[in-house]
């Protein structure tokens, strides 16, 4: 049997109330839509725009990292020929040759967290007004963009899967090749066209991750190189099928990959958070993790505060401040690193993570680590007080180290102060999330909780298990994964939730009260 993670329980002996939240406000990554009819008369199709839009911002962000609001404006318009999509502006990769690397500006968002399109939309998506009308060929919107299980009437098109393939066209698959020649600008490209290549007659994207994924060279359109070839493979970036729903494939991530999209991660946990009420002395907020394995890991710690007043949290901690922590060899905690205001140090090496805090009064710290235990704590400068969220990224997500454990440890009330943690996964990340309630006391922490009772629930905030005493279910897999809780009180849970936002949610059973540490441990 695995051991209580003791980063968290030898830190302090109490945690305040952590405040509800359905997903952690660092992940967001949002869609607003905003329509623009200059054909005039299709109000009808307003609302049912608006919701395939966002189910298809949603498909993406299902894998695509850091943090951002891609505000998308869908023109519905005479100039367009069916339906297209492009970001609507670009920024400034590097220099290469004698050209100037552009990305599309909705991805450059997301990588650095600087909006170039300012207060403007970031997307735009055309649609000619005949093809929202109901008939073949035409886009039918799905009755419930949600959970998109009504069938596709066999001779239209699936309107999320159109929008979801000019989604990738602002994030990606796009720029300025001639799509006859392949001859490019003199000054600049594109992260997609310096992919391309062109033999006199074929288009092929070219990129490591895509030849690796498709098995050599991918096959284009003919002329229109930002399509994948429909005749060499059927994807959502080639032309999508009457009747059919089309997703993103692992092709599509590859090349988006090359491109320099950022993406989560495949089996790995990438962030940890916790958000708590910051108190004074002992009841600061604490985010306890992991690093396992071989090598460095860089991290980026975070501790928001005024952030949250923008979520709609009442009572955010002001002005937080960052320690970063390590458990040596010998057991004993090492101060490795302080923070108050985020733009005070590392302010350029941060900014490239595309994870800067959003206000300047924020904290953050950039550093590699060494496989250990680690300890992230907040606490509110001058000991203010007030909500706060300590966040931990993984930044190198390559390389051979992996966020193996996280883990918050805070008192677990009723109603609204139930206790969360919210963390990423990538795709077929494995986990088990534990809620402790009685083992704490052997830790000499006092009132712990007597019964937690836990669930998880995904990134819409549905609840995909729960579990109250651990071998009432899972009992011989849980045993098995040597993660068992010590007391049959406690609870477990395990999974493979989608890649993304998940969140733990511990109650005390019939409403009781306690200190309680939440766990997630990745599982092989």
């Amino acid at each position: 049997m695995k051991s209580v993670s003791t980063t968290l329980l030898t830190a302090t002996a109490g945690v305040a109330a952590i405040i509800v939240a359905a997903t952690t406000v660092s992940a967001a990554i949002t869609f607003p839509v905003s329509i623009k009819d200059t054909a005039g008369g299709n109000d009808a199709y307003y609302d049912r725009i608006r919701a395939c839009v966002q189910a298809a911002g949603a498909e993406w962000a299902r894998y695509l990292t850091g943090s951002g609001s891609i505000e998308v404006e869908v023109e519905i318009t005479l100039s367009a020929f069916g339906v297209d999509g492009q970001s609507l502006a670009t920024g400034f990769v590097r220099r290469s040759g004698d050209r100037d690397i552009l990305e599309q500006g909705a991805a450059y968002e997301l990588r650095t967290g600087i909006d170039p399109n300012g207060a403007t939309p970031d997307v735009r998506i055309r649609i000619y007004p005949s093809y929202l009308q109901p008939g073949d060929f035409n886009l039918w919107f799905d009755p419930d963009p949600t959970t998109r299980t009504a069938a596709v009437p066999p001779l239209m098109q699936d309107a999320i899967s159109v929008f979801t393939h000019e989604l990738g066209h602002a994030f990606v698959f796009n720029g300025w090749m001639n799509p006859t020649t392949g001859e490019l600008p003199p000054s600049y490209m594109s992260t997609y066209d310096e992919n391309v290549q062109f033999d006199g007659s074929n288009f092929f994207f070219v990129g490591a991750n895509a030849q690796a994924s498709y098995g050599g060279p991918v096959p284009l359109e003919d002329h229109y190189p930002f399509h994948l070839d429909h005749l060499g493979v059927a994807d959502l970036m080639a032309l999508i099928d009457l009747g059919t729903r089309s997703r993103i494939s692992t092709l599509d991530l590859a090349i988006s990959k090359d491109c320099g999209l950022l993406l989560l991660s495949p089996s790995k946990l990438l962030n940890i958070s916790t958000r708590l009420n910051v108190g004074k002395d002992d009841n600061v907020l604490i985010g306890g993790f992991i690093i396992s394995g071989t090598g460095t890991k860089q991290v980026l710690v975070r501790g928001l505060g005024p952030t949250l007043t923008d979520f709609g949290v009442p009572g955010a901690v002001v002005d937080p401040t960052l320690e970063l922590h390590q458990s040596d060899a010998q057991g004993r905690d090492v101060l490795l690193a302080t923070n108050d205001n985020w733009k005070q140090t590392q302010q350029a090496a941060i900014q490239t993570t595309g994870k800067a805090p959003p206000k300047d009064a924020e904290a953050a710290i950039l550093r590699t680590l060494a496989p250990g235990k680690y300890t992230a704590i907040l606490r509110g400068k001058n000991n203010t007080t007030g909500v706060g969220l300590a966040e931990v990224y993984d930044i190198s997500q390559d390389t051979a180290s992996k966020l193996s454990n996280i883990s918050s440890r805070g008192l677990v009330g009723t109603g609204g102060n139930v206790m969360i943690g919210g963390f990423i996964a990538g795709a077929n990340t494995k986990v088990i999330v534990r809620a402790l309630g009685p083992t704490l006391t052997q830790f000499g922490v006092q009132g712990a909780l007597v019964d937690p009772v836990l669930a998880l629930a995904d990134a819409n905030g549905n609840i995909i298990a729960s579990n109250d005493n651990w071998q009432s279910t899972q009992a011989a897999q849980i045993q098995a994964a040597g993660y068992a809780p010590p007391n049959a009180a406690e609870a477990a849970i395990i999974a493979t939730p989608a890649a993304g936002n998940s969140t733990a949610i511990v109650n005390g059973k019939n409403g009781t009260t306690g200190v309680a540490l939440l766990e997630v441990y990745q599982l092989p």
